[in-house]
């Protein structure tokens, strides 16, 4: 009752999710030179929306609620609206899908996969440990059950041959005899159901052992493409603020969720509203997308420094 060759293998790659350095980038001539100087100090700088590529999956109402969240996050800076949306506002923002946002979704894409697979191989590997636990427990079984069986079956023999050799069976012996010979029939019965129900658990066990060794292959060949393709960090500039002559407009390259889009836009809009970069990592205003609490965005004591003598 040999139960082949059962094979788990390791993840041998390690996936590196280290996705790109981020940059907010702009183009403007010399902060805080704006062609209105109190803008936005004494009345909101204006917005409005151009061109948003439907491959963002945005709607134009969705990116007017995190504006409108954008408003309010710079609104608390000096307790007052900063920014306000218009039809025919002086800053216009542009969604425009390129090759780094392209980048973004496929290094997603893979990375769920990649997820799915480690799902599937721990509820592989839960149900191959009770299946063996199981098979290991019913061949223990089988062998106390051959041994029981060996044992009675021996000393039945060693009875009948000493009998033969003395002249015969004792008639007194005759009914224990026959009970002997029944539990000795009934065990051999046991042994083949056990026998049959072992080799079922064996073919189970190897037959998830195979599917378990079939993802894990599946999962490893998914981490070795994905550290191949996405473990370079990368600069990606995920929003430009642009100026040129009277015309301003902030473009929004890159971004994995409504709360990076809120965090990208309220970067652009201080550019927009004349501040220039500072040094605190996790403030709005710095030059990289790294420190920052996107998920529970604020303005730092530097981005309301930066504000007020903007306004000053």
């Amino acid at each position: 009752m040999n139960i082949g060759v059962i094979r788990i293998l390791s993840i041998s790659a390690v996936i590196f999710i280290l996705g790109g350095l981020f940059t907010y980038a702009e183009e403007y001539t010399g902060l805080p030179s704006k062609p209105n100087p109190v803008v936005p100090c004494r009345s909101p700088l204006t917005y409005r929306f151009g061109h948003i590529d439907r491959r963002f999956n945005v709607s134009k109402e969705e990116l007017k609620n995190v504006m409108k969240d954008v408003e309010d996050l710079w609104s608390t800076a000096l307790g007052r609206n900063l920014l306000n949306y218009n039809r025919n506002g002086e800053v216009v923002i542009n969604l425009v899908y390129g090759k780094d946002q392209k980048r973004t979704e496929d290094e997603q894409t893979l990375s769920g996969r990649i997820e799915v697979l480690k799902k599937q191989v721990e509820m592989s590997k839960k149900k191959y440990q009770h299946q063996m636990k199981l098979y290991r427990k019913k061949k223990n079984e089988l062998r106390t059950t051959i041994s029981h069986y060996t044992e009675i079956a021996k000393n039945f023999n060693k009875k009948i041959s000493r009998w033969k050799a003395e002249g015969g069976i004792p008639q007194k012996e005759e009914q224990n005899i026959e009970k002997t010979k029944q539990q000795i029939a009934y065990l051999q019965l046991q042994i083949k159901k056990k026998q049959k129900h072992t080799e079922t658990l064996r073919k189970q066990v190897n037959s998830i052992s195979k599917h378990l060794n079939t993802i894990i292959d599946l999962q490893n060949q998914m981490i070795s493409k994905y550290n191949n393709k996405f473990s370079d960090p990368q600069k990606f500039d995920q929003g430009r603020y642009i100026r040129d002559g009277n015309k301003e407009k902030i473009n929004i390259y890159q971004f994995s969720n409504r709360a990076e889009l809120k965090t990208v836009l309220a970067h652009e809009a201080g550019h927009a509203m004349g501040l220039g970069h500072v040094d605190n990592p996790k403030a709005i205003m710095n030059a990289m997308m790294d420190k920052q609490d996107i998920f529970h965005l604020s303005l730092t004591k530097e981005d309301i420094k930066a504000i007020k003598e903007r306004c000053q």
